[in-house]
């Protein structure tokens, strides 16, 4: 038989099986200890092949030995393919087959060591010791891959659900765009429709009139019939450009648009009946004899029929109540006194004007671009008695209701609209929906003078509540603390556990004119992060620590820290090491030793290097005794 055949085909798949152990990604120390054994037959075939010994009796080892060595270099080539990762991530160390891998190659190194008749010392190679130290060493390695794996797989599902959501507002707002094209076109063809209908009315359009003797003249107009509005009030549906909507209600939509190429609002009936026509022509003309720098102009009216519609001031600012419940709109100090008196002088301007609204509430008041308030909706508002003598009352918004409305035959007065002048400044102080409880608690959470006036206001007997000048001259003269003066309060208030009261003290400071206070925003982000008021909520507590961290103070190298640790973590929001690096920097730049630690194994994670873990959680325990 051809002696060197046999001999070469394993000295081949040993060398293979060399090679492939330097390239394996995953149980490298395991792979280089098989590899060691396989380069000792390695040795016992290249004598054979110097010897030119007679193969016959060794055939059945041979053979036996290129199948062992045929397995051993498939196994170690998955650990070099390129998805060598997925086969990890169930956390298997591979240790069985590794074992019965070394046994068969022990076995066939024992064959062939008999066949060449020689003593080989073989000890070391197969020291127990190393095997378990190699495979601890492999498990710690492969514990980082698989951490690093899962971070891998967190992040893609994370752009996952990003590219999920982005893709849901899409066709939300190509529907929402789609609806609102829809409302644009049938707004047109109402247009066409009415200047088909007026064009028909045009006396030159007509037939010309056949007269006879002692006859009524033949298609003579019919006598006018009277106008429900003013006539300098009426503004024809075709004068009107229609944009896009942007208020919708039970009763009327209200539609962005052009008049003379001014912005306004159009506020259109959804449901036609005699009842809401007039209470329509009838807003209109209270609205249009109205003045009052805190009072929505009024435009004019279309009494077209089934196209009955307000044109007033487009208030871009949306409704007070709207602003109010999104909390990532700013509220300070110097806002909240600029509503309650432009509240307060509108209605003071319309109680001059003999006008009492009766259905004051903050989605009735609304917002400028520049966030002036001004009264709106007064189709409930009685207009023209001299003595503003009481009327009945019917609007439906109870939680607003002053108590002597509450009766059978409950009568609205001036002072009714100052009981909904105190509920409204509640919401504006307090930053909460109506109805709320009248307790003490809240009042805690209220600064001088608003306490007092809210008091006022809300008093069960309408002749002891406050007048409007005095609370005119009351806020004109008031002026409100400074973001320090703020914070100290919410600390006064955080002490004694009013954690309500402190965080609203917290949340004014923050939200304050002149750029906010650090300390409040890293005081938020711990009310926050701990639920103190509620459920934690961490994504607005990195968003609070990264507000402090982005400017000077005392608190600034905490919060860069802690900001740094949410994202190292994931702690609630994406995990990001690369932002967390960023961080660390920032705060170990400010003095924080610990940061510059968690700096450096942040760092070590993104490069891929073995890491310390005991070493560096001791780092930094020792120099920080809380994280938070």
């Amino acid at each position: 038989m051809d002696v060197t055949s046999p001999l070469l085909t394993l000295i081949n798949l040993a060398m293979q099986i060399k090679a492939m152990a330097d390239l394996a990604k995953a149980n490298t120390e395991q792979c280089q200890l098989l590899s060691e054994r396989v380069q000792i037959i390695n040795g016992l075939i290249q004598r054979l092949k110097e010897g030119n010994k007679e193969l016959t009796g060794l055939q059945a080892a041979l053979n036996q030995t290129e199948k062992c060595l045929t397995e051993c270099l498939n196994f170690i080539r998955s650990f070099a393919k390129k998805e060598w990762y997925k086969r990890f991530l169930g956390g298997s160390s591979h240790k069985e087959k590794f074992q019965k891998l070394t046994d068969e190659v022990q076995r066939c190194i024992s064959t062939l060591t008999l066949g060449l008749a020689i003593d080989l010392d073989v000890s070391k190679t197969f020291d127990r010791t190393r095997d378990i130290q190699a495979e601890a060493r492999d498990l710690a390695k492969l514990d980082q891959l698989q951490q690093l794996i899962l971070n891998e797989h967190q992040k893609e599902q994370a752009e996952l659900q990003r590219l999920y959501d982005l893709e849901h507002e899409a066709k939300e707002a190509e529907s929402e765009r789609a609806k609102r094209q829809q409302q644009r076109d049938e707004f047109l063809q109402q247009q066409l429709a009415s200047i088909r209908e007026n064009l028909a009315r045009l006396p030159f359009l007509a037939a010309p009139p056949i007269i006879a003797p002692g006859l009524p003249v033949a298609g003579a107009p019919a006598p006018s019939p009277t106008l429900p509005v003013d006539k300098s009030l009426i503004i024809p549906l075709v004068e009107l450009d229609m944009l896009d909507v942007i208020g919708e209600g039970t009763s009327a939509i209200v539609y962005a648009g052009k008049l003379y190429g001014e912005d306004v609002a159009i506020k259109k009936l959804r449901q036609l009946t005699p009842e809401t026509r007039a209470e329509l022509f009838r807003e209109a003309t209270i609205l249009a004899r109205l003045k009052g720098v805190n009072v929505v102009r009024c435009y004019g009216v279309c009494i077209e029929p089934g196209n009955e519609c307000l044109i007033m001031e487009n208030m871009q600012g949306g409704s007070l109540f709207t602003y109010l419940l999104d909390s990532s709109k700013p509220l300070s100090p110097q806002l909240q006194k600029q509503w309650a008196i432009e509240i307060v002088e509108g209605i003071a301007s319309i109680h001059k004007q003999h006008t009492i609204h009766r259905d004051l509430k903050s989605a009735n008041i609304l917002l400028t671009r520049e966030l002036h308030a001004k009264l709106a909706d007064f189709d409930l508002s009685i207009m023209g008695t001299s003595s503003l003598a009481a009327t009945p009352y019917k609007s439906q918004a109870f939680t607003y209701m002053a108590p002597e409305l509450k009766s059978l035959h409950g009568e609205a007065t001036p002072a009714s609209d100052i009981y909904n002048y105190g509920v409204i400044l509640l919401e504006i102080l307090t930053r909460k929906p109506a109805p709320l409880e009248k307790t003490p608690s809240i009042f805690i959470t209220i600064p001088e003078p608003y306490n007092s006036i809210i008091k006022s206001c809300l008093e069960d007997n309408p002749s002891q509540r406050l007048n409007l000048e005095t609370i005119i001259s009351t806020l004109t003269a008031f002026q409100p603390m400074d973001c320090r003066a703020l914070y100290q309060q919410g600390a006064e208030h955080e002490k004694a556990g009013r954690f309500e009261a402190a965080y609203t003290c917290y949340l004014q400071s923050a939200n304050s004119e002149n750029g906010g206070y650090e300390r409040s925003e890293f005081r938020l982000a711990m009310f926050s992060l701990q639920g103190k008021t509620g459920a934690p909520d961490k994504r607005k507590a990195l968003e609070y620590f990264i507000k402090a961290a982005s400017h000077p103070g005392h608190d600034q190298a905490k919060a860069c820290f802690n900001a740094a640790l949410m994202l190292e973590k994931g702690d609630g929001v994406p995990q990001n090491f690369l932002q967390a690096y960023r961080w660390y920097n920032e705060a170990a730049k400010l003095g924080d030793a610990a940061a510059q630690a968690k700096a450096e194994e942040v760092k070590r994670i993104m490069s891929g290097e073995p890491q310390d873990n005991q070493g560096s959680i001791r780092a930094v325990t020792t120099m920080r005794p809380t994280l938070y």
